[in-house]
């Protein structure tokens, strides 16, 4: 028959009791130094019990009531699914719970005479309880509150069982626990002895001392409060087992699609085959760069030259709409103005009639108007400007002439 290790964690010290059936194999207790840490007390404590290396015992372990608490949650509704009904206290637990800056650890919570009772666990507690098994390579069975197992081990009505500052007073009912409290060691009557079940009784000395560790060893096997239970070892076993059965069913499938690998590693060769050409490539992706900056400069050209004024559509349109017996003397044009110099009867209806044209709305006369006289003819000298604005400049180029297309590389 297996060897089931009860082992009890509170603020001070660490026991723990090896049970065979009902049988105590082995009880002992260690206290936890000023600066020793609770998973080295843990690991000190293991390594003493009368254990066959060959042996893999299950730890169900208990903590003490200064860094677990037990509560009826009466303000959780139940439901029909546990799992469901865990994850809403887990993720109340700081609505639930007294947290105090350390994190906790939820346990599945269990009904108890048509009460839900739920319980937490300081998180660095239960981790310093998995690293010590891990480290014996011990099978960890559950995690729980010593509240919820001491009325296995004890048949006292009342127990206040302390732990450092704290203590916890327990109240008996017909279905196990009626009611748990939490409170100052200082202000409760701690009992100085306890009447232990049968088992217990057997060790020698203060044997109820020791009545959380060995009321988590027979609390094991039954639905209590607690983190992972004899069923979730069980779980993970199965899951282990899907994973050998998936293997070997990948294993078998890459056996019947060994063709198609060996298809794959022809494409790899063929692949292979064209690394010559990669050079080529290189050059031709190089040339093609070179292509691409030829054509962006051409299309730099291009864009210049549909930017620069119509100068033949500017003449045009001066010789279209200058009015009779108006003539032209000296012409100018740049990028900013067009400047003409006229003479004729009437410089005045010369800038009118330019005015008229869309592109030299903003014609006007520059200096002063001279008169001269030819043969017997009086006229009128004067020099008109044209802004060219980007408008102006674009207007003047449409209908008689395409913008030139940019090139395409």
């Amino acid at each position: 028959m297996k060897i089931v290790i009860g082992l009890a964690l509170d603020s001070t010290s660490v026991r723990a009791v090896a049970v065979r059936g009902e049988t105590i194999v082995a009880a002992v207790e260690s206290e936890i130094g000023h600066d020793e840490s609770s998973g080295h007390a843990i690991a000190s404590l293991l390594a003493q019990l009368p254990i066959s290396r060959w042996s893999v015992p299950t730890v169900y372990a208990v903590v003490g009531p200064a860094s677990a608490q037990v509560k009826n949650l009466m303000g959780i509704p139940s439901v029909s699914d546990s799992r469901l009904q865990d994850r809403m206290i887990g993720e109340s637990a700081g609505r639930l719970f007294l947290r105090n800056g350390i994190p906790l650890v939820t346990a599945s919570s269990t009904e108890i005479g048509g009460a839900l009772w739920g319980a937490a666990i300081d998180e660095p507690a239960v981790r310093a309880i998995e690293s010590a098994c891990r480290q014996f390579r011990f099978r960890m069975g559950a995690i729980a509150p010593a509240v919820a197992t001491l009325v296995a081990a004890l048949d006292d009505e009342r127990i206040v069982w302390r732990d450092g500052d704290v203590a916890a007073e327990i109240i008996r009912g017909a279905f196990g626990i009626e009611s748990v409290r939490r409170l100052p060691a200082d202000t409760v009557e701690i009992q100085q002895e306890y009447r232990p079940v049968a088992q217990l009784a057997s060790l020698s000395g203060d044997a109820w001392r020791f009545a959380d560790a060995y009321g988590a060893a027979l609390a094991g096997h039954r639905k209590w409060l607690a983190i992972g239970d004899e069923a979730a070892v069980h779980r993970r076993s199965q899951r282990r087992l899907t994973a050998a059965a998936a293997f070997a069913t990948v294993m078998l499938g890459a056996a019947l699609i060994a063709p198609g690998l060996a298809a794959t590693f022809a494409h790899r060769r063929l692949e292979r085959s064209l690394v010559p050409l990669a050079p080529l490539v290189a050059e031709s992706a190089r040339q093609e760069g070179v292509l691409a900056d030829v054509s962006g400069a051409l299309n730099q050209v291009t864009r210049f030259g549909n930017s620069r004024p119509d100068v033949t559509g500017l003449l045009a349109a001066l010789a279209t709409n200058l009015p009779p017996r108006t003539a032209i003397t000296s012409l100018k044009v740049d990028s900013r103005a067009l400047t003409i110099t006229v003479i004729g009867a009437s410089v005045a209806d010369a800038v009118t009639a330019l005015a008229k044209v869309p592109t030299m709305r903003n014609a006007s006369i520059v200096g002063a108007i001279t008169r001269e006289t030819a043969g017997v003819e009086e006229l009128e000298r004067a020099t008109i400007v044209v802004p060219l604005t980007s408008a102006a400049r674009a207007a003047a180029q449409p209908g008689n002439r395409r913008p030139r297309r940019p090139v395409q590389p």
